[in-house]
């Protein structure tokens, strides 16, 4: 998986998150959070940040690499989305994400990815 790559090379260099990653798909949006794999999840996020994360708001977005969980912080102003510093959170064996069972790409917002933790 090149995205924690994309991720460092993004905060390093002050890059453009919305043009690092605005090629990454979109999943089913019918389906589950939950029974999507790491990386779905991860362009699911992608893709939520870059469309509906909601102005003057920020998330965290984590991503599972070599077993270990690290994590960035996306704010979002008036039309920038900034990325914060990456960050190892756990060690090999921690979970990305636990999303209530209900929850789907569109029903997705800023307190059910907080809560998720």
């Amino acid at each position: 998986m090149e995205h924690p790559r994309k991720l460092q090379e993004c905060y390093e260099k002050r890059m453009s998150f919305r043009k690092v990653f605005i090629s990454l798909g979109m999943v089913n949006e019918n389906k589950p959070l939950k029974q999507l794999s790491d990386e779905e999840t991860f362009s699911a996020l992608v893709n939520w940040s870059i469309h509906k994360l909601p102005m003057w708001h920020s998330m965290i977005l984590r991503i599972s690499w070599n077993g270990a969980i690290y994590q960035t912080i996306l704010r979002k102003s008036q039309k920038y989305l900034r990325m914060g510093k990456i960050v190892r959170v756990t060690d090999p064996g921690g979970i990305v994400y636990d999303w209530p069972e209900e929850t789907k790409y569109d029903s997705l917002d800023v307190s059910i990815i907080e809560s998720s933790d």
